[in-house]
């Protein structure tokens, strides 16, 4: 039985137009980062950080570097890549158990500016 994602989703694909999706995915996920690192910085002014508390936040704030490193990698990958380079996206695709990430990673399009500023919002597997 093929799911909605395989149905919908063309057998090739540009593999910058997967890029492109891939690091608008990585975006969301570094702006949710960078809004957990402040809403932390800001509940522990009041209070004395112990060391791990500061690895934590260090740790978040790498979290968030990385994730934008890695969204221009993908980026740059995309804008070199060639119309004529192509993949099949499903093996990659199955591999995906959030179902509305998988959506939008075959080509559904973004999620509505309200569902993406929605927080607490989970997908349980």
């Amino acid at each position: 039985m093929q799911t909605a994602t395989a149905r919908t989703a063309p057998a090739t694909e540009a593999i910058g137009d997967i890029c492109r999706r891939v690091a608008m995915e990585i975006e969301l996920l570094r702006n949710m980062a960078a809004r957990l690192e402040l809403s932390l910085c800001v509940m522990t002014v009041t209070r004395e950080l112990d060391d791990e508390r500061v690895r934590d936040l260090q740790q978040l704030d790498f979290m968030h570097q990385h994730l934008a490193a890695l969204r221009d990698f993908l980026n740059e990958i995309s804008r070199q890549a060639t119309a004529h380079d192509r993949v099949n996206p499903m093996a990659a695709l199955d591999r995906v158990p959030l179902s509305e990430l998988r959506g939008r990673l075959a080509g559904a399009g973004p999620p509505d500016k309200a569902e993406a500023a929605e927080s607490g919002r989970v997908e349980f597997l």
